[in-house]
């Protein structure tokens, strides 16, 4: 199977435009694949994938990214190019067992630059669509908020808490029903933060519209204006250490948690040091916090 059949089928299965001599090419290599795989990748009505089609289309995709990979990895072994692995890190929410991880990581792999990307205005969000488009390797998600085709594994879990400041009358409650806040002042996060993902489900679950007087994507803001009274929120657990006079109570009727995952895309192959930064990171995961 010739990589660039596979290459011409993605392109016209992905639709591109093409000039017509290129479409031709294509086509005839569509064509030439079909014969190989003796099945019809589209339908003939269209252009619609067929069933074969839709089952290859992932398949070419890591098929192109391997390759791709290959030439990377043997071009940096021949040239003595340095590898790089671009990394996603998400708001405040990495155990220090998962960043002890990363700086053995770096001391283990001195040829490799570990390079950081943080999360931009729509947090998880943005850090997927990273992974997807090809601009990092890897990245920290919340799972409620990475969306689909990425590879996952949960590395840490948290529960999410309500934060009041220490003499709001909420705080006297454990737990403070989600009903509750109803009418009460929220400062949210904005959506595609992942803890922005968890309180949505929460609120809509127990069937409540909070009532959002700011939306920051700054968590030290956020603290800062609960702790005055202008509102209330609701965070990680661990992010209770930057505010300690804040009071934390669990919300009811159910523990929101948020899951940490470590992300690849799911239609790339991952060159060597991204798997074995991932390997290093999920038996960081499986220690003892």
């Amino acid at each position: 199977m010739e990589l660039h059949r596979l290459e011409h089928f993605i392109a016209v299965a992905e639709r591109r435009r093409f000039t017509a001599a290129a479409q031709r090419l294509h086509l005839a290599s569509v064509q030439a694949l079909e014969r190989e795989l003796g099945t019809s990748l589209f339908e003939r009505a269209g252009t619609q994938l067929s069933d074969a089609g839709r089952a290859l289309l992932p398949e070419a995709h890591r098929v192109i990214a391997a390759a791709r990979a290959a030439r990377q990895a043997v071009s940096a072994a021949r040239t003595g190019r340095r590898q790089t692995v671009k990394v996603g890190i998400p708001h405040g929410l990495l155990a220090p067992r998962l960043l002890t991880a990363l700086a053995g990581f770096r001391v283990a792999h001195p040829g490799v630059d570990l390079t950081f990307a943080g999360a931009g205005e729509r947090g998880c969000a943005d850090q997927a669509e990273g992974l997807r488009a090809g601009r990092l390797d890897v990245a920290f998600l919340v799972r409620a908020a990475a969306g689909t085709g990425l590879r996952m594994h949960v590395v840490a879990t948290e529960p999410v808490l309500l934060a009041t400041a220490a003499d709001h009358p909420l705080g006297a409650r454990t737990p403070v029903e989600v009903t509750r806040l109803r009418g009460e002042d929220f400062v949210d996060f904005p959506a595609g933060w992942g803890v922005r993902a968890v309180v949505d489900e929460l609120f809509t679950d127990a069937g409540v519209e909070r009532r959002p007087v700011a939306e920051l994507a700054d968590a030290a803001t956020a603290l800062d204006l609960v702790r005055h009274r202008l509102g209330v929120t609701m965070v990680p657990r661990s992010w209770a250490a930057r505010a300690p006079d804040l009071r934390y109570t669990e919300p009811g009727p159910r523990q929101p948690m948020v899951e940490i995952v470590v992300a690849t895309p799911d239609s790339a192959v991952p060159n060597g040091p991204t798997v074995d930064l991932v390997a290093a990171v999920l038996r960081a995961a499986e220690s003892t916090p």
